[in-house]
């Protein structure tokens, strides 16, 4: 068996010890390894060795935990065959089924689960569905915006504020808009460490005692950035096609050349502008320099891209201009009004956390993210750390996180909270940040990168250091080169934000036996979009989806020259359809027009996934049996089972059911009906059979 030859990034992340590590591990990077031979060389240390219930791993999937645990098992049993009287090591490995190896969501629950009491949760709650969880905050805002408007609410604002705030908030009067605000800004909130009272330093920046003009205040300096960002990039595009179409000298490219000053000069203009009175006065009446008619045949490149290039500007120019058109003398009582009403915003989403949290504590349910916001509670109180996170600090002597830049702020508290000044090692890419609908920060994972000095061999100690691991073991060079490229310029005017520097950049590493396999380079294929397709506005739900008419036979005429040419693999085989994948950000309604097309030219193809599968009656049918099974407290499974085929029951059933039991889970209610009455028959047959399945499951 080879001996792995480990990069000299890897060796001082795996041996460097007893400090805060941060480690910047690219793509292909070998990172899972690398941190797995860490614990694994701190569990068989001669001289100090780590004891392996004093480790705390924190990885983002069951299957990332399953699988380290596998192979720290592995590396153990070696241990202990290649040395059978050293008794420590029997013992390490007998410790291990016990080794705390989790994903976020179960170390919190772990948390709580054994210091309930502090925090006033039930012991014996459940986890909730999220489909519940959406179905009972939904119920609750509802009937809170009810009562809001018809002025039940003092402690939140008079009717009259609130219908003013819904109008602020919503372009028509339906209710069901106005919900879906309020869940989106409570659910926002549930990633901090201070839940919805993390709006309040917002709202203060609007406090028109502080307004010294809109350019000076917070959300001004952003805006007037943003528009100057924006000039800047056109500007230096302009000037890269004006050089462009300056060397021809057919009549097309002499009109656009006269579009290209005139928007140049528009440019400069507002650039110029140093005031939002200037800008107010400025962007609302600009005149563009209408685009010169020029027949399909006439266009050259230069000419085409200046016109894809106006069209953008113009576009982007305009949705900045909405910015700017309030009026600058009123500026400052604007700010006041939305000072007052964000105040309204505020405690009526802290009402709506307090009666929807309440309610969850009710039915003993609770969601993921309240299980952090509880974790955080027994750790940290009054900004301090709680005796229970003291203790956690001594009980870990190692805490390792992966995926760290998918972290949010509460998770990273949470871990901050129980860690020493030396003893957290984090794994993470930037680049590869996916969770940005679970509230991640990858913020937090930049600043640390950028605040943490490097780490060198034989450097100057300090407790917290960051590493790159920037080596690709994975991919051909010409991927490296090419993922190289897009991020050295999509990250060009985002740098500092992101701490993007030198060191992110991949280092292609793939072993080759022999000379490097031939280079294939990465092509992009841009298809023209016809006049009359769907506008790329926020507001057109078929933008994003829409593709062109002749995108899929492009496609398909591709993979066609791929394997009409006898392309080898790099194990020497001939390139099959199998080998070739099509990645549709939608699926829906366009994977069969590329299987169509493929089909056409004699390529079979087949659709993952394709008619929504888990929509499906059976399947559903199956989840809900499987659901109940596993748990039958959650209702809205339990409930699709009591109306399924299997089991017939009807709307009245469940009427009778609710109305006669204590209000309590749907399978704590049929429970309690079936007991009081016998003869319903439906009941007793279902808890019979979910009591078998039940049993025979374990």
């Amino acid at each position: 068996m080879a001996v792995r030859e480990w990069t000299d990034s890897q060796k001082l992340a795996i041996k460097t010890r007893d400090r805060t590590l941060l480690v910047s591990a690219a793509a292909g990077s070998g990172k899972t390894a690398t941190l797995t031979e860490r614990i694994i060389r701190s569990l068989l240390d001669a001289d100090n060795p780590t004891s392996v219930d004093s480790l705390l791993v924190v990885t983002f999937t069951n299957a990332a935990a399953r699988e380290l645990r596998l192979k720290l098992s592995r590396a153990l049993e070696q241990a202990v065959a290649e040395n059978p009287d050293n008794k420590e090591l029997e013992r390490q490995l007998f410790m291990l089924p016990t080794a705390r190896i989790r994903t976020i969501d179960a170390f919190c629950a772990e948390v709580l689960r054994s210091n309930c009491d502090r925090v006033g949760v039930p012991p014996n709650y459940r986890i909730a569905d999220g489909a519940e969880c959406q179905l009972l905050a939904n119920s609750v805002v509802e009937g809170l915006i009810n009562a809001a408007f018809r002025g039940e609410l003092p402690e939140v604002s008079g009717a009259e504020e609130f219908d003013e705030l819904s109008d602020c908030l919503t372009n028509s009067g339906s209710s069901e808009s106005l919900s879906e605000v309020f869940c989106m800004i409570r659910e926002r909130c549930d990633s901090s460490e201070k839940g919805v009272d993390s709006l309040l330093p917002m709202i203060e920046r609007l406090n028109p005692k502080d307004f010294s003009g809109f350019e000076k205040s917070f959300f001004g300096e952003y805006i007037i950035d943003r528009l100057t960002e924006l000039c800047l990039h056109y500007k230096k595009e302009y000037e890269r096609v004006r050089t462009a179409v300056s060397a021809g000298d057919s009549k097309a490219e002499k009109g656009y050349l006269d579009l290209i000053d005139s928007d140049l000069g528009l440019i400069e203009k507002i650039l110029a502008a140093k005031t939002y009175a200037e800008l107010h006065s400025l962007l609302p009446s600009l005149e563009y320099f209408k685009k010169p008619s020029v027949r399909a045949a006439n266009h050259t490149d230069a000419t085409l891209f200046a016109s894809g290039l106006r069209d953008h500007f113009k576009k982007e120019l305009s949705g900045m201009v909405k910015y700017f058109l309030y009026p600058p003398e009123g500026m400052q009582e604007l700010f006041a009004s939305l000072h007052r009403l964000n105040h309204v915003l505020y405690r009526f989403v802290k009402k709506f956390d307090e009666v929807f949290l309440e309610e969850k504590r009710r039915r003993g349910a609770l969601s993921y993210a309240d299980i952090e916001r509880y974790t955080y509670k027994c750790l940290i109180k009054d900004g301090k750390p709680t005796d229970i996170a003291l203790n956690m600090r001594r009980q870990f002597s190692a805490i390792y996180i992966d995926e760290y830049q998918d972290v949010n702020s509460l998770q990273n508290s949470i871990f901050a909270a129980i860690a020493r000044d030396d003893n957290r090692f984090m794994v993470g890419d930037i680049k590869q940040s996916i969770y940005g609908f679970r509230q991640a920060e990858p913020q937090i994972f930049a600043d640390m990168k950028d605040s943490f000095p490097p780490l060198r061999e034989g450097g100057e100690y300090t407790p917290a250091a960051s590493l790159f691991m920037s080596n690709n073991f994975r991919c051909d060079r010409a991927i490296v080169d090419f993922v190289n490229g897009i991020f050295d310029l999509a990250f060009l005017h985002t740098a500092k934000s992101i701490g993007y520097v030198p060191e992110d950049r991949l280092v292609f590493t793939k072993p080759c036996e022999g000379e490097e396999p031939k280079r294939h380079e990465p092509e992009i294929c841009i298809i023209p979009k016809p006049e009359d397709a769907p506008d790329e506005s926020d507001d057109d739900e078929d933008a994003d989806e829409y593709i062109p008419d002749n995108a899929p036979r492009v496609v398909a005429a591709k993979i066609k020259k791929l394997l009409d040419d006898g392309e080898r693999l790099n194990d020497g085989r001939l390139i099959a359809p199998s080998d070739i994948a099509i990645l549709l950000r939608y699926s829906r309604g366009r994977a069969f027009r590329y299987a169509e097309a493929l089909n056409e030219l004699g390529i079979p193809a087949e659709i993952s996934g394709a008619g929504d599968f888990f929509l499906s009656s059976e399947v559903l049918l199956v989840l809900c049996l499987l659901n109940s099974i596993d748990n039958p407290r959650r209702d809205i499974y339990f409930a699709g089972l009591l109306c399924s085929p299997l089991f017939g029951f009807t709307a009245d059933d469940l009427f009778l059911i609710r109305e006669n039991g204590t209000g309590g889970t749907l399978y704590e209610d049929l429970t309690s009906y079936v007991e009081k009455h016998p003869e319903f028959e439906k009941g007793r047959e279902l808890l019979s059979r979910l009591n078998y399945y039940r049993s025979i499951s374990e």
